[in-house]
């Protein structure tokens, strides 16, 4: 844990503060706080877990996307808005620009209370890596439920700061301190943090003896998509499961051919996946039957591995959000 501590405070640093010490969430009337604190991640993953996952009246209608310019075939900048209701009557949206090819991201969450009043308004630049990290680890936490995960080892690909996070999010949660990173060809030299059993790889057969592969990835070239082959050459790894954030552009069509395909929101991401926002190269039509709450999420239910694709849901933005408004976490800015 004092390992941890001395990552939550470099990475507290790098990924929550902006050169002169002010929280970089910083906009408009308000400020997060000490999102990394351990017990705080811990709080929204029961959060995430009873007001998402447990929750049969979690309202969050797809997203809408809007494709605001191309490069050749492939979407090059598009803009999303996301909307939700809690079960506390708190309502709101998330609204982001991305450009695939300039790695711009702007984005800005509002949340409104059961009385129509602004709440929050913040920057969601740092609170979108951290609900990226929080439902990866609700995914892992779910498909092993009462499982001892502090032995599962973890493979990354990508070094970038999503990563990074969810590296220390499941050191936090399950203590998982196993953990071999593959950077993206785009981000050869991303943050990772260092705890004592992380170890830098090089090819995607290397990930072969991890129990769980995190993609975070993003690619815009063919030349770097990844098929099971190239993980496991030549066999099927028994019961490993994939997390694929972003929809995974990096895991290839064997993925989707082979595993038992899951998702954070079924009508969400068939919904992109018509829109051609998802696995460009693909020879067939993609059809993602399952959600992360159908029991057949399960290490018991898939003998051969399991693929999870993370959408990015605003419920699960706001529901961060709204604890870190609880705890006192949001304030207003002198502005």
């Amino acid at each position: 844990m004092a390992a941890a501590m001395r990552i939550w405070y470099c990475l507290n640093r790098t990924l929550f503060f902006n050169s002169s010490g002010a929280d970089s969430m910083s906009m408009h009337n308000y400020e997060c706080i000490g999102l990394l604190e351990p017990a705080f991640i811990g709080r929204c993953m029961d959060a995430l877990r009873n007001d998402y996952y447990l929750s049969p009246d979690a309202i969050c209608p797809p997203k809408h996307i809007d494709p605001l310019s191309f490069r050749g075939d492939l979407i090059e900048a598009y803009g999303i808005a996301m909307t939700a209701l809690l079960k506390n009557g708190s309502w709101g949206a998330k609204l982001i620009r991305i450009n695939e090819y300039t790695n711009k991201t702007s984005s800005q969450t509002i949340l409104f209370d059961s009385h129509g009043d602004i709440v929050v308004n913040v920057d969601s630049t740092e609170l979108t890596r951290l609900r990226c990290a929080l439902m990866a680890a609700l995914s892992l936490d779910v498909y092993y439920k009462n499982r001892e995960k502090s032995g599962l080892s973890v493979g990354f690909i990508g070094a970038g700061k999503i990563n990074a996070l969810t590296m220390v999010v499941f050191q936090y949660i399950f203590s998982i301190s196993t953990f071999f990173v593959k950077p993206n060809p785009s981000n050869p030299t991303g943050g990772v943090p260092e705890f004592s059993d992380t170890r830098r790889i090089h090819l995607p057969s290397d990930l072969g003896i991890c129990d769980i592969i995190v993609e975070c990835a993003t690619s815009n070239l063919r030349e770097n998509v990844i098929e099971l082959s190239d993980v496991d050459p030549g066999v099927l790894q028994n019961n490993r499961l994939y997390i694929a954030q972003n929809s995974g552009w990096i895991f290839g069509e064997t993925f989707r051919e082979t595993l038992p395909s899951f998702t954070d929101h079924i009508i969400q991401i068939n919904q992109c996946l018509l829109r051609k926002f998802d696995w460009p190269w693909d020879t067939k039509e993609v059809i993602i039957p399952y959600d992360i709450k159908d029991a057949r999420f399960s290490y018991d239910y898939c003998p051969c591995g399991a693929i999870v694709y993370l959408t990015g849901i605003a419920i699960a933005d706001l529901i961060i959000v709204e604890q870190a408004r609880i705890e006192g976490r949001i304030r207003r800015s002198k502005f």
